[in-house]
């Protein structure tokens, strides 16, 4: 179940930008599960760029799980603009194709901010995330 904007979801946001490590990577994958609206997704969105990489590699993989659940309650648009940045700040391209097919899920179009921000980095994670998305739906070509 979700927590809610109670004192969980307040103690995950404040850790998240703890001096550790640890910590902070600990609270993105919860808000990623947890989380839900724009402070889950500005803390979320804030340790894209963290100096550790483990914190990175931990906002990634929340940023597409906290879309997910953005969308299926409503908030498609912020929903995108997560997976937009998400994509912008990805590493490699294995974080830019989870996010597209994320984004492919929830139904944006390939005109839409995530795919853009592929297009400018890495045009090859657009066609890896649709053979992807197609081998997940089962409509392999």
């Amino acid at each position: 179940g979700s927590m809610g904007a109670g004192k969980g979801l307040g103690a995950l946001l404040e850790a998240s930008g703890a001096d550790e490590p640890s910590l902070r990577a600990a609270a993105v994958n919860a808000l990623g599960r947890l989380g839900e609206g724009e402070a889950s997704a500005a803390a979320i969105t804030a340790r894209l760029r963290d100096p550790d990489q483990a914190v990175r590699a931990a906002a990634q993989s929340a940023a597409c799980r906290l879309a997910i659940t953005l969308a299926h309650s409503g908030h498609e648009g912020m929903a995108e603009s997560l997976l937009t940045r998400a994509v912008a700040a990805a590493e490699a391209r294995g974080q830019r194709v989870s996010a597209l097919v994320v984004a492919t899920s929830i139904g944006c179009a390939e005109s839409s901010g995530p795919y853009r921000a592929a297009r400018a980095v890495d045009p090859g994670a657009v066609d890896e995330s649709r053979r992807v998305a197609e081998t997940y739906s089962g409509e392999g070509h």
